[in-house]
């Protein structure tokens, strides 16, 4: 039996074309976003569902809508597609949109705080809450964004992976940082084909090694 792993996400995840407008769905094909090429990666062993929602947010509201609020439908998604084996979040760029006016550490704070809000909803195998892994979004170049959306949110997406880090490591759950992978493309957020592949090849390397890992784990007999 297939196990299931839900990849929750903003624009990057969805799948969105560079300069395009999300009310239009301009979206890369089925099968050259990364999350349908991890699915290829990984085979018959995952059953792989794509969360990613244009726009979204750690836990702030956007003034286009609170639904957009990463927060608040990140456990009715998890309750929708129980049980959940693995969770990946992917989230924090639209974070670093002017208006909510927070730096690096808040943001990866944040991720922290959604990571809290999973281990407590028991919505994995076993009535367990799921594994978890933070994917550290690639950085933005605030110059292409248009209307300086996100003005001074280049030093902050660089310095979110470190951040990121501490607290993927202070929660005790896997983390890779995607930004050796690829950058953003003319618009200054967005990625291409060729970036969504080396992304779901690295997230399927890691999701095999975690998954290796909790299997010995289990497997080992107490002393």
């Amino acid at each position: 039996m297939s196990r299931t792993l839900v990849c929750y996400g903003d624009s990057n995840t969805f799948g969105m074309m560079p300069f395009a407008c999300p009310a239009q769905n301009h979206r890369w094909p089925v099968g050259q976003r990364w999350p349908d090429l991890l699915q290829q990666h990984l085979g018959d062993a995952w059953h792989i569902i794509a969360e990613g929602l244009p726009g979204r947010t750690t836990v702030y509201d956007d003034p286009r809508g609170e639904w957009l609020n990463g927060r608040r439908t990140l456990q009715p998604v998890l309750a929708s597609h129980a049980p959940v084996a693995l969770l990946i979040l992917m989230l924090g760029t639209n974070d670093l949109k002017v208006i909510f006016d927070v730096d690096a550490a808040t943001i990866a704070a944040n991720v922290g705080t959604l990571i809290d809000d999973v281990r407590r909803f028991a919505v994995g195998p076993a009535l367990q809450s799921p594994q978890i892994l933070v994917l550290s979004p690639i950085p933005i170049n605030e110059a292409a964004i248009q209307d300086n959306a996100s003005a001074g949110g280049d030093a902050k997406s660089r310095a979110l992976a470190g951040h990121l880090e501490a607290v993927c490591a202070q929660q005790q759950v896997a983390f890779l940082d995607l930004a050796p992978l690829g950058h953003v493309q003319d618009d200054g957020e967005h990625l291409d084909p060729a970036t969504h592949a080396r992304i779901a090849r690295a997230v399927a390397d890691k999701v095999q090694s975690i998954t290796c890992t909790e299997g010995a784990r289990v497997a080992r007999p107490s002393a």
